[in-house]
């Protein structure tokens, strides 16, 4: 019975991320390696997650998943992020790297009145796993912060007080990754 709550939890999350759901569900053996926001934990705590909640997900079968677990991978290795711990992940990135950033952050409740632009993308719902995927010294080169009147302008956004330009290289496995996440 709990394989059976475990594939089908794994089938709620794959049904979010994934092209063909039913084919990977199949590739993963009875009893993968769970992680969830960097903690290992077992396929009942899956239930606790709205799929809504999610913000990437990222599985490992065969010899990638034997790579990282020899003794316990042979039935795979899934890792999932949830959308808040991703937006620590980045947040806390991003103050590493300009303390302008730091600094607004540290005066605002959350960060609901900022806007984030990725290489002039305006960054919707649902973007937290895309930018802790993509996002590392490997390709970041800057962040800058424009106030409201310069968002207006800029991007047509009346709706937020600042704009968070993130500029980057475009990393070699983007498209890897996108495969993996939520967008």
């Amino acid at each position: 019975m709990k394989s059976i709550l475990t594939l089908f939890c794994i089938s709620i999350f794959i049904l979010n991320f994934s092209q063909s759901p039913k084919e990977e569900t199949n590739k993963l053996g009875k009893n993968p390696v769970f992680f969830i926001d960097s903690v290992r934990v077992g396929g009942e705590e899956l239930q606790n997650y709205d799929p809504q909640e999610i913000a990437s997900l990222t599985m490992y079968k065969d010899g990638d998943a034997l790579k990282l677990f020899p003794n316990e991978g042979k039935d795979g290795v899934v890792y999932i992020f949830t959308k808040k711990f991703s937006k620590k992940r980045f947040q806390t990135y991003f103050k590493t790297k300009s303390n302008e950033y730091k600094k607004l952050l540290s005066t605002q409740n959350d960060d609901s009145n900022l806007q984030y632009i990725l290489n002039d993308k305006i960054l919707t719902s649902d973007f937290e796993g895309n930018i802790v995927a993509i996002i590392d010294d490997k390709v970041f080169k800057s962040l800058k912060i424009i106030n409201k009147k310069e968002l207006q302008k800029q991007f047509n956004i009346e709706d937020k007080d600042y704009g968070i330009l993130i500029t980057s290289e475009v990393p070699d496995n983007l498209h890897n990754e996108a495969e993996n996440s939520n967008k």
